[in-house]
């Protein structure tokens, strides 16, 4: 079993970390650090995220195996210029955290 989204090699592009709050970054980690412990995880996972009134919506899926999950946050310190779409993906030497249109 190969072993995705080491914790110790990680990066996120330049253009993703301008954009994307650092809350979410973590929070993005932490997602795929959760989620590994509970299925197998595809070298591609995606998130949308998008504000909703007072709200932050942060879908995550992958394909395979199939999941999805939405998260809603009441954080009234971080806000969303507009509609994000990420890709987190691992290359099994490293996974980096890149905005869709880099890809």
């Amino acid at each position: 079993m190969i072993d995705l989204f080491n914790k110790n090699k990680r990066y996120v592009s330049r253009q993703a970390n301008e954009i994307v709050p650092i809350e979410i970054q973590i929070l993005i980690w932490n997602m795929i650090d959760n989620l590994n412990s509970k299925i197998e995880l595809d070298y591609l996972q995606i998130f949308r995220i998008k504000e909703k009134e007072d709200r932050v919506i942060i879908e995550h899926e992958q394909e395979v195996p199939p999941y999805k999950e939405q998260y809603e946050l009441r954080e009234n310190n971080i806000s969303i210029e507009h509609d994000i779409k990420i890709y987190v993906i691992d290359s099994t030497d490293y996974s980096n955290m890149i905005l869709a249109e880099e890809y």
